[in-house]
């Protein structure tokens, strides 16, 4: 633990430095469709993209240009954003989200409120999509007017009208739908420009990893270490939009633990009413077995077993330059599969055994708790990473009580 402590502190210091070079990625202006300059793009946030652009050149200037002052900029392969007239005021950097039969733009205000537009490239028809919600007589009606923006762009709309009826008014949905109706429809084959459908797709990784589990019994002030190890499969999925800091992660591992406990004292004094209970099994009255007086509990717990764990975390990143470091929360779900152990009780008062139990394990096959980590990534044509992940504890945690922590490697092939 109190190695884990350094490290969120090392953390905690490094940041303001590693989320300064995170902000620069690779990317290129657009002074016209056919003049481009290649060099960085400081990309904030979202919405701060629809506003300005930071473009640093190969020389290491910053410059700032507003949307009046070019036609667009790119970030990478993942994000194109486009000046358009909101208004004959107003011009706004908008992403290019779907480019085929018709084009579709969006953007994020400051008040994180999302607004798209559909643009036909033949007619040059160019339309706000929105939806309004309003309260009549106590119920909430929402009105969904981009749904006839949509069926009076697209030349064969009556053929897909039942899945527009369907479309909500977000990115993946939007796309999504677009990309269908040109696979299927559309005389122009459409192409997904920057579709969020094929942007961010999950990742997947082999891991594997060993580490230390402490057992505790309630009632008792001893514990026992011991040692498990694991192999399965990781998966990302970005939830952030184009800035590569949040991510849903979610492991499918099989583990195998071999838990051995050694012996669990403690001391009790007894009457007749008292309950003989060493958190195990043995439950039963003193007075059942003519108990009273001091009397001392030894308890052992000894389990092999595998299970499979699921941990799933919201994981946030803090990119470098070659490397990335992460924090993480969420859950971990653990269902036993073979359960072959056993307990083992006794009783004792003057030296003399009164009660011995020994039975096999009855614990819960599920359970879940929770879970928080750090990471190290190290990028390059195989991204290899490195999780410390500790699991303090259970919801359900009964009379046994286990805390995680333990140490996964592994690699993203070709990312």
């Amino acid at each position: 633990m109190r190695c884990l402590g350094f490290l969120f502190l090392f953390y905690a210091f490094s940041m303001p430095t590693i989320v300064g070079q995170s902000l620069y990625k690779d990317g290129f202006l657009l002074r016209s469709p056919f003049d481009t300059i290649h060099g960085q793009v400081k990309y904030l946030s979202y919405n701060k993209a629809s506003q300005s652009c930071i473009f640093i050149t190969p020389s290491g200037k910053e410059e700032h240009y507003l949307p009046n002052e070019l036609f667009g900029y790119g970030i990478g392969t993942e994000l194109l954003f486009i000046a358009k007239n909101i208004t004959e005021e107003k011009v706004r950097f908008m992403e290019v989200v779907y480019q085929g039969t018709v084009i579709l733009y969006a953007f994020r205000d400051i008040n994180q409120r999302d607004y798209f537009y559909l643009e036909h490239p033949k007619s040059g028809a160019f339309e706000l999509l929105q939806q309004k919600t309003l309260r009549r007589q106590g119920k909430t009606i929402t009105l969904k007017p981009f749904k006839e923006v949509i069926a009076s762009m697209l030349p064969k709309s009556e053929l897909v009208i039942d899945e527009i009826e369907q479309l909500s008014l977000k990115h993946n949905a939007l796309s999504n739908f677009l990309q269908s109706y040109d696979e299927r429809y559309a005389q122009f084959q459409g192409r997904t420009f920057q579709g969020f459908k094929k942007r961010w797709p999950p990742k997947i990784a082999p891991i594997a990893g060993a580490g230390i589990s402490v057992l505790t019994i309630n009632g008792y002030d001893q514990r026992a270490t011991n040692h498990y190890f694991e192999a399965g499969i990781k998966f990302q999925k970005e939830v952030s939009r184009g800035t590569g800091r949040l991510f849903i992660d979610l492991d499918f591992l099989l583990r195998y633990e071999d838990i051995k406990s050694g012996i669990f004292h403690k001391e009790e004094f007894t009457t007749a009413e008292t309950v003989l209970n060493n958190g195990l099994n043995i439950n039963t009255l003193a007075a059942n077995f003519n108990i009273s007086g001091p009397v001392l509990y030894e308890s052992e717990v000894m389990l092999e077993r595998y299970n499979l764990v699921a941990p799933i975390n919201l994981k946030y990143f803090f990119p470098a330059k070659n490397r990335v470091f992460s924090l993480n929360l969420g859950l971990t779900n653990q269902y036993v599969l073979s359960k072959n152990g056993s307990y083992y009780g006794r009783v004792s008062q003057n030296n003399t055994i009164r009660i011995e139990e020994f039975t096999t394990e009855n614990s819960y096959r599920f359970r879940t708790g929770i879970n928080i980590g750090i990471g190290l990534y190290l990028l390059g044509k195989n991204t290899w990473f490195m999780d410390v992940q500790h699991s303090p504890a259970w919801l359900d945690q009964g009379n046994l009580n286990f805390a995680y922590t333990g140490l996964r490697l592994g690699a993203f092939i070709g990312n």
